[in-house]
């Protein structure tokens, strides 16, 4: 590999870390989920 692509392989999350954060933008997929969070939220401040 050329010594770009080595520092670019360097920056891409871990395997684990790419699946924790598809699992988290899946999770904020759901509109209900959003509105519920929204309003949590909102009741914390």
């Amino acid at each position: 590999m050329q010594t770009g692509s080595l520092e670019l392989m360097a920056k891409v999350p871990e395997e684990k870390d790419l699946y924790i954060l598809t699992e988290f933008f899946k999770m904020l997929g759901n509109p209900t989920r959003i509105h519920i969070l929204l309003l949590l939220m909102e009741q914390d401040g």
